[in-house]
């Protein structure tokens, strides 16, 4: 069994901090609105901005709202752009009440069930569902203040370059040739269709001895599965599986990686590969609604065993619903042989039932939230190691 020095990956919520900086603006039914809103900027807040651990200078709250909305909305939304996957938010203040967007904020979920309008408009959008995003209501009045005043032309706020910090991986105290070194030239012969694997397997070793293009093929699946005896939870998955399929190519390889999300799932999902050096790791890249497909290509610049996870908003509840997985990059010149390579992937999950409550259980916001997890996991189900199917 080889046990990599790598950084462990304990697949928890990761910190209150996640979830308080993973600010996200949804509003999926926010476009057919007919009463006015009168949105009101918050006195300013100091916030810190998922990905660059770095805290945000700017005090204005339109130029808050501004970082909030461009980080996170603006794979779904636009603000007088057109509509994307989700509806154009330009004159949102004009269409709605800020009573309702309040209750939408609150409970997407619920409003896209039994309210008329919510029922309208998700139907409109295929029924790709928002998720509820747990905002403050501070933080709902950063994004609704820099929507109101993007819509009326009235936005005059400095932006801000964060510099990017680069994703963490490999082993500790390791050399992993720096991206320089790890461009070791273009591809040389065929491409190389990756064999992925479910858990608890690794795939074989590569052969190839030069760079290669390798071509990777991973299915986003929604899957309702048993997490316990008698309990069953809808997991977000990577091929089916969580932990998602393991990943495995040589340092220099040339990497065309495509991501399919399955035709029955209900959310858009998307991946960051910690392998990838690149706007987050490829998440920029694959945003992929239901029924599509997208692609991206990187050159494995830094081998390492990393963690890749989706980085769709609100990311906790992505990653908490088991979008995660391991993808390793060898060295060039591989790895002594071993008899036996496993993997291992600790989670954590969230149900609104308490331990063990048969049934169908809900993802529960508000436990994610206080990290107070119903289930901490091995490979994502109780026994998941045990019997038949242990090492």
């Amino acid at each position: 069994m080889r046990i990599q020095p790598a950084r462990p990956h304990r697949l928890s919520i990761a910190a209150r901090r996640l979830f308080q900086s993973t600010l996200v603006l949804g509003l999926w039914a926010i476009a057919a609105c007919d009463s006015p809103s009168n949105v009101l900027p918050s006195q300013a807040a100091r916030l810190d901005l998922v990905g660059s651990g770095v805290p945000a200078v700017n005090v204005d709250p339109h130029a808050q709202g501004k970082e909030i909305f461009d980080r996170m909305c603006t794979a779904c939304h636009s603000v007088g752009g057109g509509p994307k996957i989700g509806p154009d938010l330009k004159g949102i203040e004009d269409k709605r009440s800020a009573e309702w967007l309040d209750k939408w904020m609150a409970d997407p979920i619920g409003m896209g069930r039994n309210d008329p309008i919510g029922k309208e408009i998700l139907a409109r959008w295929k029924g790709v569902q928002m998720p509820p995003q747990g905002l403050s209501d501070h933080q709902q009045d950063l994004v609704f203040a820099y929507i109101a005043a993007a819509s009326k032309g009235d936005l005059r706020v400095a932006g801000r370059s964060n510099g990017s910090s680069p994703s963490g991986g490999g082993f500790p105290g390791a050399d992993t040739g720096g991206s320089a070194k790890g461009d070791l030239g273009p591809p040389v012969g065929e491409p190389i269709i990756a064999t992925l694997t479910a858990p608890p397997l690794v795939p074989e070793p590569p052969t190839h001895k030069e760079p290669a293009k390798v071509i990777v093929n991973l299915e986003v699946k929604e899957l309702t599965l048993p997490i316990s005896d008698g309990v069953e939870y809808t997991f977000w998955t990577f091929g089916g599986t969580v932990p998602g399929s393991f990943i495995r190519f040589r340092q220099g390889d040339t990497v065309e990686f495509h991501l399919n999300n399955h035709p029955d799932s209900k959310m858009p999902h998307n991946i960051d590969l910690h392998a990838v050096t690149g706007p987050g790791g490829g998440a920029a890249s694959s945003f992929t609604a239901p029924g599509h497909s997208s692609q991206f290509t990187f050159k494995a610049l830094n081998h390492g065993l990393y963690i890749y996870h989706c980085a769709t908003a609100p990311v906790g509840m992505h990653i908490a619903n088991g979008m995660y997985g391991l993808i390793f990059v060898e060295p060039p010149e591989g790895l002594p042989p071993v008899d036996r390579e496993f993997y291992v992937v600790q989670g954590d999950f969230y149900t609104v039932g308490k331990y063990r409550e048969k049934g169908l259980q809900p993802f529960d916001m508000q436990k994610a939230i206080e990290e107070n997890a119903t289930y901490v996991l091995l490979n994502g189900s109780e026994g998941a190691m045990l019997g038949e199917k242990a090492l």
